[in-house]
């Protein structure tokens, strides 16, 4: 019996591995984006606008489909529903190299990987690990979301490379390629649910988690309170993911030291997502989480006071920490919460509306900049949503269940 429960833990491990993987080439493909843009415009003579809404249309079908793949994650299990998302994701990219005319391009990226990315999402794989790990999701999540970060930091540089010396569209074709190679047989092989709990131990689930659906979940003042916590999040990490390296060129960087402070941000958030994952299962979720944007109100207050290339390091270093920090406690909130059998389908709409308010933050900042001539009312705005959501995360009431020994 102790032989089978230690072998059911060694897969598990197995399956954060491939999940950190999966995210790390799927997480790449998506951050590769910036990269390719100024080739193709000089390839094609297309304006931005029109590379600029095939990226608005991939960012909507993605995060449209997260609901809609964590739904059907609790109902078919992941292997189906990653397989399938995977796929479409593979084929998107791969025929992405092959365009020649917008239309091709809203098919390929717009339409395609912005389905393929929004199945193979931190939503679906969340439930996944929460499955296998429910009292230390927050640390296998955080592992397996550290693939986001160091995609971004180690192959998008590589990406870069392929688009300099060999073009955007071998660039897409190996990435495509990468995808279908390497992750599919890790789906195949190794992703899988541990063993369905017998009836005795579901009927025990259905008491400690009497809300039984995602409309259950929503008459719940707690399934508010986090919604608004992440809306907050994501409005902040847009604006800052859009906007930091304009803000470092208005403040006298160059822009290849301010590329490498947005990449800085990217190499210091690993850490800080596997850190903040860790402590969410030790300290319980809301502490971790209040603390992520008690980080954040201390970073926007001193851009704001203290402008400055010296500042703004400081800045960029402390909001990289907090960066995905609060992708692993969502998830591990909502399990604690709502528990495993909806699990998908809910982080799926927190993560909708993640997304849907980055769309925001992402335009606040340009809009500031048009209005006032500078970012500041944008980050005045940023610092008092931090405020809110430190407010916003502690009112959360956390209710754990009895746990079983992992």
């Amino acid at each position: 019996m102790q032989g089978g429960v230690r072998t059911r833990r060694h897969h598990g491990w197995y399956v954060v591995g491939s999940a950190f993987l999966l995210l790390f080439f799927t997480g790449a493909s998506r951050f590769a984006f910036g990269v390719v843009f100024k080739p193709m415009l000089a390839d094609f003579g297309w304006t931005r606008g029109t590379l600029s809404l095939a990226f608005t249309l991939n960012m909507t079908l993605m995060s449209l489909t997260q609901p809609w793949a964590g739904r059907l994650f609790d109902r078919h299990g992941p292997r189906k529903i990653l397989g399938v998302f995977t796929t479409i994701t593979a084929i998107g990219l791969l025929l992405t190299g092959w365009i020649a005319a917008p239309w091709h391009l809203f098919l390929t990226y717009g339409l395609l990987t912005g389905i393929g990315f929004g199945g193979v999402s931190t939503s679906v794989v969340s439930a996944l690990l929460s499955r296998w790990f429910p009292y230390r999701t927050g640390l296998t999540v955080g592992i397996a979301m550290g693939g986001l970060a160091l995609g971004q930091l180690l192959l998008v540089p590589l990406i870069n490379h392929l688009v300099l010396h060999m073009g955007w569209q071998y660039a897409y074709v190996l990435l495509g390629s990468s995808v279908a190679l390497l992750c599919l047989p890790l789906i195949a092989w190794i992703i899988t649910l541990p063993q369905e709990e017998g009836r005795s131990q579901k009927a025990g689930l259905s008491e400690l988690f009497p809300v039984r659906s995602l409309r259950g979940a929503m008459r719940t003042r707690n399934f508010w309170w986090i919604a608004i916590t992440y809306v907050i999040c994501g409005f902040q990490d847009f604006l800052v993911m859009t906007h930091l390296v304009p803000l470092a060129t208005d403040l006298g960087l160059d822009p290849v030291r301010a590329g490498h402070y947005l990449g800085w941000m990217g190499g210091i958030s690993f850490p800080g997502v596997l850190l903040f994952g860790l402590l969410s299962d030790y300290l319980g979720r809301t502490g971790p989480l209040a603390l992520t944007f008690f980080l954040r109100f201390f970073g926007f207050l001193l851009v704001l006071f203290s402008p400055g290339a010296h500042t703004l390091l400081l800045f960029t270093l402390i909001f990289g920490l907090t960066f995905f920090a609060s992708g692993p406690i969502a998830p591990a909130l909502l399990h604690t919460l709502y528990g495993p059998r909806h699990l998908g389908e809910i982080t799926g709409v927190i993560m909708l509306l993640h997304s849907l308010a980055g769309g925001l933050g992402s335009y606040a900042g340009g809009l500031s900049f048009d209005q006032m001539g500078s970012y500041r009312g944008a980050l005045i705005l940023a610092l008092i949503l931090a405020g809110i959501a430190i407010f916003s995360s502690l009112v959360i009431q956390e209710h754990s269940s009895s746990r079983e020994a992992q």
